[in-house]
């Protein structure tokens, strides 16, 4: 008898635990989900990746600014940042300068 109750009390306790990793789960993703239901975007966005072997280049709008970084096994590497209204003329000039 006592196989069947440490059993039962060990599956109790890991059901237990389950429910309790799920419940603290669903509790982080609601407290930090900055986009609750149907709300707006976070406010970071790619805008552009390229894949360098191991490592990748990534440029990424963040609220107001445009950040461009490279990523890999050695860590992350800044390579610029700028304000987004910048970007977007800077881009609009070079279409132009290319017809």
């Amino acid at each position: 008898m006592t196989a069947d109750t440490s059993l039962a009390a060990y599956l109790i306790r890991v059901s237990l635990a389950l429910a309790l990793l799920i419940a603290f789960a669903a509790f982080v993703k609601f407290k930090f989900n900055k986009t609750r239901g149907l709300a707006a975007s976070s406010g970071a966005e790619i805008l552009a990746s390229l894949s360098l072997g191991k490592d990748a280049f990534f440029v990424v709008r963040c609220g107001p600014d445009v950040i461009a970084f490279i990523t890999g096994s050695s860590g992350i590497l800044l390579a610029g940042k700028w304000k987004y209204d910048d970007w977007i003329k800077f881009k609009i000039n070079n279409e132009q300068e290319s017809k």
